[in-house]
């Protein structure tokens, strides 16, 4: 349907030579007369007049991107704010403007939506290590029923820790921002995206590979579950076996095991998430390092003057001082992820020598292996 305006442009000049000369200068007379009106008359009153005369209707505008939409201006604001904004879809990092281009749009609020929803997960995760610290107290204390409440140990410390890390976020990314400012700019597009596409495809990786992990637990609770069936149900069989704290209290309900396997879910990339915490953290200061290194390496062997060497000082000191910071920011969250990454690679090494679903369970193990593997070097 593109040719019906040029059809209709067509048209109206035919209609205009087909008329006489005297009626063609008599219209441009009229219309000339007509538009010095218009425009004794206010702007407003103008544009509407002319849209009626013509049988103009303005419509919406059709949104588009601009180009500066889609350029980086390299800084770790900018490249972490996709991964913010997941984290906040599982109860983590509740800062409001973390899609925004510049850190002064950061900001905390408890009475956030965000901030709710935390403080609410962080609730129900308190609920059900009380159960399964009275399961443990009420069991016997054995390898197996204490990896449970280690594991929600954890996301608990880490859940608050996070929570508190997120009120000094605003602060840290302008105190981040004003060094990178101060440091040699990026020229090219391509140089200003590094450090933003190392950091997503380390998210991507990660929780890929988290994924496929908890799958394999899943396809191994599973087999566990058909050996050591209690009803007949497998699906009531399955739950009964990841969700024994909440059962061991109450009686089964459908209920009940679906708020326990979506803590589960969200306990499990709450998990692998402080891992990536601390490796896009990392990678974002050794960025600092390369950038300031790079400027150098552009005067290698060339004669400097003292000024030069004195800002690249400066600069220097502010990055270590922005490490400084942001160590002492996740210092805990970097201990629990180390020990934690440490002490269940042995809980898998434990469980795959199990005689039963030994397939399942020696790859399982040597999956986290792998992740580990991908995990230590990278933070």
């Amino acid at each position: 349907m593109r040719f019906l305006p040029k059809l209709e442009r067509k048209f109206r000049r035919w209609k205009k030579l087909k008329k006489s000369p005297l009626f063609r200068k008599l219209d441009i007379l009229c219309e000339s007369a007509r538009k010095r009106t218009f425009q004794q008359t206010p702007d407003a009153d103008y544009v509407k007049r002319l849209q009626t005369e013509y049988g103009e209707k303005g419509g919406k505008e059709l949104s588009y991107k601009r180009r500066e939409q889609f350029m980086y201006n390299g800084s770790f604001h900018e490249a972490v704010g996709s991964i913010l904004l997941t984290a906040q879809w599982f109860a983590m990092m509740p800062v409001r403007g973390v899609t925004a281009k510049h850190p002064s749009s950061l900001s905390f609020s408890w009475r956030n939506v965000r901030t709710c929803c935390c403080l609410l997960f962080i609730m129900s995760m308190l609920i059900n290590l009380s159960l399964t610290i009275y399961k443990v107290l009420n069991g016997s204390i054995t390898f197996n029923n204490v990896r449970p409440l280690i594991f929600k140990s954890c996301i608990c410390l880490v859940c608050g820790t996070a929570l508190n890390l997120a009120r000094k976020w605003p602060e840290l990314m302008m105190h981040w921002y004003e060094i990178e400012q101060d440091l040699p700019q990026y020229r090219t597009q391509r140089e200003k995206q590094r450090m933003a596409h190392s950091i997503k495809m380390v998210m991507f990786v990660g929780m890929m590979l988290s994924f496929a992990e908890h799958l394999l637990s899943m396809i191994s609770a599973i087999n566990y579950a058909s050996y050591c069936n209690k009803t007949d149900d497998p699906i009531r069989n399955f739950f009964l076996l990841t969700n024994d704290e909440i059962f061991y209290v109450f009686d089964y309900s459908t209920p009940l095991a679906l708020w326990g396997k979506l803590q589960n879910v969200y306990s499990t990339f709450i998990w692998n998430y402080m891992d990536i915490l601390v490796m896009i953290v990392s990678i974002g200061l050794a960025s600092k390092f390369r950038q300031l290194n790079d400027n150098l390496l552009k005067f290698k062997g060339m004669h400097m003057a003292p000024s030069y060497w004195s800002e690249r000082r400066v600069q220097y000191r502010n990055i270590c001082t922005l490490c400084s910071n942001m160590d002492n920011a996740i210092a805990l969250i970097t201990m629990v992820s180390f020990s934690n990454n440490l002490y269940f690679i042995c809980v898998q090494l434990l469980r795959s020598l199990n005689q039963r679903a030994r397939r399942v369970a020696s790859f399982t193990a040597l999956f986290a292996l792998r992740a580990q593997g991908f995990v230590v070097p990278g933070s």
